[in-house]
């Protein structure tokens, strides 16, 4: 489409379309709206596409990376403590349960 017929589609002056083609003159998020109907597209055509969000088992095995790290400097400074009876109690308290 031209930018003489998109200019008539919006009801703009067709210098006004030359502006917003060239970044010269920004769109509100109306008028990008009046565009997008124009020439058919959805919003999102005009947008850079935008990494995917990482899949939540990347995400999960991230989370236990920094859990065994965290924990790793928890017994760590147990291990330094000067009372290792009350390391050792902390540590059987925050493992698994048994039946």
């Amino acid at each position: 489409m031209t930018q003489e017929a998109l200019s008539e589609k919006l009801g703009l002056t067709f210098q006004q379309v030359q502006k917003y083609e060239a970044g010269r003159s920004r769109l509100s998020a109306g008028r990008l709206r009046d565009v997008a109907i124009a020439l058919g597209k959805p919003i999102n055509y005009f947008y850079e596409p935008f990494p995917a969000a990482p899949e939540v088992r990347d995400l999960e095995h991230a989370k236990i990376g920094l859990l065994k790290r965290e924990a790793k400097k928890l017994v760590d400074s147990l291990v330094r403590a000067d009372d290792l009876e009350t390391a050792i109690q902390i540590l059987a308290a925050l493992g698994p349960s048994r039946p």
